[in-house]
């Protein structure tokens, strides 16, 4: 089995390029294996359409694919979908025959219906224009920084990384921070190994941050900074 994230690989961001999910669903079938699309927060992209999933070119039928709703409507609806490969369908509806949905049927029509409505389109479309306009102001205020520091141009999903051109400590960047009541979040847990993370990059994540409040934030962000 092949876990991948095509759509918006974490912590990074990137895109999975075609040539290379061609390259996967090759490889895949050659070692008879399959994968496992997580396809989270691939609607949220600021300056692009959202990126169609590895699973609309499986031709192979390697993909099993999930997505989720919790990132558009909100992190207590935990509802997923699921798409099997056509031949191992039949032997998913058998096993899980008597196995009871923790999602109430009420809580389904109603999501039906948001759904075809174009309701979640519309959500969605107003989200992506939110975020960017919120990309936009921090963008600007970190050029106000004296310290060299970028953000990340993956511009998807819920935060971004803070890259410092020079050298940082992780642990005293992210203490200093909070001592002005800014949260940032280390990059060196999603590595498997330590020495290939980058260094100088912090998440930050914006989604709970109103869009009159992040020229205080960062603010005290330069403050915790630069002083």
């Amino acid at each position: 089995m092949i876990y991948t994230t095509p759509s918006h690989q974490f912590p990074l961001g990137m895109i999975m390029p075609i040539s290379r999910r061609r390259e996967l669903l090759s490889f895949a079938e050659a070692h008879n294996s399959f994968i496992f699309e997580d396809d989270y927060d691939s609607e949220l992209r600021y300056y692009q359409r959202p990126i169609l999933a590895l699973k609309s070119i499986d031709y192979l039928d390697r993909v099993i694919y999930l997505g989720t709703f919790s990132k558009i409507l909100s992190p207590f609806f935990v509802w997923a979908i699921w798409f099997c490969q056509n031949k191992s369908t039949e032997s998913f509806l058998e096993k899980f025959k008597f196995y009871n949905s923790m999602v109430n049927l009420l809580n389904q029509i109603a999501l039906a219906n948001i759904l075809s409505s174009g309701d979640y389109d519309r959500l969605v479309r107003k989200m992506n224009h939110v975020f960017k306009k919120c990309y936009d102001v921090f963008k600007k205020e970190f050029e106000q920084f004296n310290t060299p520091i970028k953000l990340s141009s993956n511009v998807s999903g819920q935060y971004f990384l803070v890259t410092f051109l020079d050298k940082i400590n992780q642990c005293d960047a992210i203490k200093r921070a909070e001592k002005e009541g800014v949260q940032l979040y280390d990059t060196m847990q999603f590595w498997q190994e330590k020495a290939d993370c980058l260094q100088e990059s912090l998440f930050l994540g914006f989604s709970k941050i109103d869009l009159e409040d992040i020229p205080d934030c960062i603010r005290r962000f330069r403050k915790a900074w630069e002083n």
